[in-house]
């Protein structure tokens, strides 16, 4: 991977999941959907890789694309709302 997230930055990888017509929507563009941690910076303490988040922000402000991917993105981990953890049956 060729970014490095610095300080208590995480890149995030949007998920993507398919719609009832066969399209896959990111579920950036949708409010309170998963992403998946992919790596941390040093100074992260409540993550890991492979987590599923909620994230709070706005585009821009509180996070950004990575320039060359709209499936990336940056975030400071005070903007992680919730890790998902699935549930045990």
């Amino acid at each position: 991977m060729k970014y490095r997230p610095r300080n208590d930055n995480v890149l995030i990888q949007v998920v993507t999941r398919d719609t009832l017509h066969g399209l896959a929507m990111p579920q950036s563009s949708q409010e309170g959907q998963e992403f998946i941690v992919v790596a941390l910076g040093p100074a992260v303490v409540n993550l890991d890789n492979g987590d599923k988040v909620l994230l709070k922000g706005t585009q821009n402000v509180d996070w950004a694309f990575l320039p060359d991917s709209k499936a990336l993105l940056v975030i400071q981990e005070r903007n992680v709302v919730a890790v998902v953890k699935d549930e045990e049956k």
